[in-house]
């Protein structure tokens, strides 16, 4: 009687196995190709001309006496990437002798067509000027030979440089009028260096 049953049980197994294989359900797929992840960049642009409009480091003329501003040349910049930034600029020493404790650093800020910088025409990726027209800063060596409390930035009113956006402006140094004698016939070289950064890391204040 066991194996009868159990005989029984295994047909009614298959059958219904049988009858399981026989649905067969409407179904589609839909494949949506070419969907892209794409990154931004942090791209600073930074051209230098002399006060010739050539294209190159700033310079002062071996005539610098104090009290007398002596324009250095110009300092254009522009977001060429494609996220929004803030950006620092200081200062590095590189070669010479001349002490820069004495000096005041101006910066006079234009948002233009560059007319101010003989024979220059805007780079591709610099379409709107950004910033304070007539901008007025002055530095003293300390304000902007450090790259953590450098006072030389990019920011308007905590506004970030976007995309597209640019500015340039001329830089004038004045040897102070108490530089004695031991400022005569001195010189020093130094490297420029902007530090970029994405305005959304909190942890790079300005």
């Amino acid at each position: 009687m066991k194996g009868y049953l159990m005989s029984i049980l295994i047909i009614g197994i298959a059958l219904g196995g049988v009858g399981l294989g026989t649905f067969a359900w409407f179904s589609d797929t839909e494949t949506v190709p070419n969907n892209v992840i794409t990154t931004g960049n942090v791209d600073l642009g930074v051209l230098t001309f002399d006060t010739n409009g050539t294209a190159g480091p700033l310079k002062t003329s071996d005539t610098l006496r104090p009290g007398v501003p002596e324009t250095m040349g110009y300092v254009f910049i522009w977001n060429n990437g494609s996220v929004d930034l803030f950006f620092k600029a200081h200062l590095l020493p590189t070669a010479g002798d001349l002490n820069l404790g004495q000096m005041t650093f101006t910066t006079t800020t234009y948002k233009g067509d560059g007319s101010e910088i003989s024979g220059f025409s805007l780079p591709d990726g610099a379409i709107t000027g950004w910033g304070e027209e007539g901008k007025v800063q002055t530095f003293r060596w300390a304000d902007i030979s450090d790259a953590g409390t450098t006072l030389l930035n990019a920011t308007e009113n905590n506004h970030p440089m976007e995309s597209g956006f640019y500015q340039y402006f001329k830089v004038d140094v004045t040897l102070d009028n108490d530089a004695g004698n031991q400022y005569a016939g001195k010189s020093r070289t130094l490297s420029m260096i902007f530090n970029a950064m994405q305005t959304d890391n909190p942890n790079w204040g300005m």
